[in-house]
């Protein structure tokens, strides 16, 4: 069996059986990844933590028949502050949601990487509000560094979020929850 490590960030995860869970990694040198977290969902389990969506995390990983299987994980960022404003979590779940549903398995975009990573970053900064021009320069960048922004970065009057849900051919799950939180605030 091969054996590798890599740091990413956590896209998102699903239950898989009574105590596992499959992870959606997306990586610096591998791309995005699915791996399996065996006996994650145990009350015991220390890899639990690093393991949450939009974490970064060092992970040891071995190659299996289907699905690749994490063995050991160590925390770097689970951005704390970011998780205590409910506009940027709504944030973070969208940037993952499109990564997730726009970036083919395996496929290697380090500059998005950075992206996530400063963006994370930036949502995580107590002082540093990111606007909703912010937020929109941020989507506009995953869509053009993925290649589905034309040349001239422009949508030609097309509202951005018809925009990616017109590419993904669904609603996304984030901007639905973004649109019912402003309705109460």
């Amino acid at each position: 069996m091969k054996s590798y490590s890599a740091v990413g960030v956590i896209l998102k995860r699903r239950n898989f059986s009574e105590a596992d869970r499959i992870i959606t990694i997306f990586t610096k040198y591998h791309g995005k990844i699915y791996a399996i977290a065996k006996g994650v969902r145990k009350i015991t389990s220390r890899k639990a933590p690093s393991l949450e969506p939009f974490t970064l995390c060092k992970l040891f990983i071995v190659s299996g028949k289907n699905l690749d299987i994490i063995t050991e994980t160590e925390l770097i960022s689970s951005f704390p502050s970011l998780r205590k404003n409910l506009k940027s979590v709504t944030l973070a779940y969208e940037i993952c949601e499109m990564i997730d549903r726009l970036l083919p398995e395996k496929q290697i975009n380090r500059s998005l990487f950075e992206l996530i990573i400063n963006s994370f970053n930036a949502l995580n900064d107590p002082q540093q509000k990111m606007e909703t021009s912010n937020q929109e320069e941020v989507l506009m960048k995953i869509l053009w560094d993925l290649g589905y922004l034309p040349e001239n970065r422009s949508l030609h009057g097309v509202e951005l979020s018809n925009f990616i849900e017109n590419i993904l051919e669904k609603k996304l799950k984030s901007r639905q929850l973004l649109t019912k939180i402003e309705q109460l605030i």
